[in-house]
C-alpha cells in the first residue's frame, strides 16, 4: 500500500478524501502569510478531512492553526459503509444523487480522472459507469486509482475517528440529530456521557475522553445536514444559524487563542 507523500506525488490531481491538497494549500498560504494564523473548518465530508490534516500537521504547521470545526462529518467510513443502502431517512436516495454526483464529475474530466487508470487496467470503466452507491464506486475506482489492496484498508484510511485522541489543537464537531445521512450511530462515538445544556435546542458535549479540555462535540435537534434554515419553509433568510453560529465561534476563538 502506498503512503500518504506517493500519493501525493503520482495522485496529486485525483480527488481522493485524503489531505494533500489542504496540505499544499494551506502550506502555500503559511508560506504567503508568515506572521498570520489559521482557523480550519470542513463541511460534510470536508469535516473528515479537515480533522485529518490538523492531526497529520506537524508542530510548525499546528501552531499557525487557532481551532479547527468540522460540521456534519461522519468519523468513519468503515462505520457507514452498512448505512449508505439504508431507507431510512431515504438515505439509499442520497446515496445514488450523490454517486451519480461523483461520476458526473468524472466524466468531465474523463482524460486525466478515468481515462489513464482505464488504458492500465486499474479501472474496469464499464463497471465504473455502472455503479449505483457510493461503496461500489469506492472499490470499483477510488480505491484501486490510490493503490489500496481492499475497500477497508481504504476506508480505514479515510476516516478520522480512530486519531482523534492525537488532537493537539482545539476543535469542535458539530452535528444535527435529525441529519438523514450521518445517522446517531456515526457521531455517538465522538460524544460523552456528561452532558449539558448550552441553548434549548443545542447540547454541548466533550467527548474524547474528558482528558481534552479543548475538544467539544455540539449537536442541534435540528439542522439536517448543513441545513440549519432560519425563517419560513418557502422563503428561509440568506444567513443560516449555522453561518452566525461559525463567526461566533471564530470570533471567540480568536479572542481565547489567537494571542496564544
Amino acid at each position: 500500500m502506498k503512503n500518504e507523500e506517493e500519493r501525493r506525488e503520482e495522485k496529486s490531481e485525483v480527488y481522493d478524501r485524503g489531505t494533500s491538497d489542504l496540505h499544499s494549500m494551506v502550506s502555500h498560504l503559511s508560506s504567503a502569510y508568515p506572521n498570520t494564523k489559521f482557523i480550519s473548518i470542513g463541511f460534510s465530508m470536508g469535516g473528515n478531512i479537515t480533522t485529518k490534516f490538523i492531526i497529520e500537521s506537524d508542530e510548525k504547521l499546528r501552531s499557525r492553526i487557532i481551532f479547527g470545526l468540522s460540521v456534519c462529518q461522519g468519523y468513519s467510513a468503515t462505520n457507514s459503509v452498512h448505512m449508505y443502502h439504508d431507507w431510512e431517512n431515504s438515505r439509499r436516495a442520497y446515496n445514488y444523487v450523490i454517486t451519480e454526483n461523483m461520476k458526473r464529475l468524472l466524466r468531465r474530466n474523463y482524460d486525466q480522472a478515468v481515462a489513464p487508470y482505464v488504458e492500465n487496467g486499474v479501472v474496469d470503466e464499464q463497471r465504473l459507469w455502472s455503479s449505483t452507491s457510493i461503496v461500489a464506486l469506492d472499490e470499483l475506482y477510488n480505491r484501486r486509482v490510490n493503490g489500496f489492496d481492499s475497500l477497508e484498508s481504504f476506508y480505514q484510511w479515510c476516516s478520522c475517528l480512530p486519531l482523534l485522541d492525537n488532537l493537539k489543537v482545539p476543535m469542535i464537531f458539530f452535528n444535527a440529530q435529525d441529519d438523514p445521512i450521518i445517522p446517531r450511530s456515526l457521531w455517538e462515538p465522538v460524544k460523552v456521557v456528561n452532558r449539558f445544556h448550552l441553548l434549548p435546542t443545542v447540547i454541548l458535549s466533550q467527548k474524547l475522553a474528558s482528558h481534552k479540555e479543548d475538544v467539544a462535540f455540539i449537536t442541534t435537534k435540528h439542522g439536517g445536514h448543513l441545513g440549519f434554515l432560519e425563517g419560513s419553509s418557502f422563503a428561509p433568510k440568506s444567513v443560516t444559524w449555522i453561518d452566525r453560529f461559525i463567526v461566533q465561534m471564530c470570533d471567540s476563538a480568536v479572542r481565547v487563542y489567537g494571542l496564544k
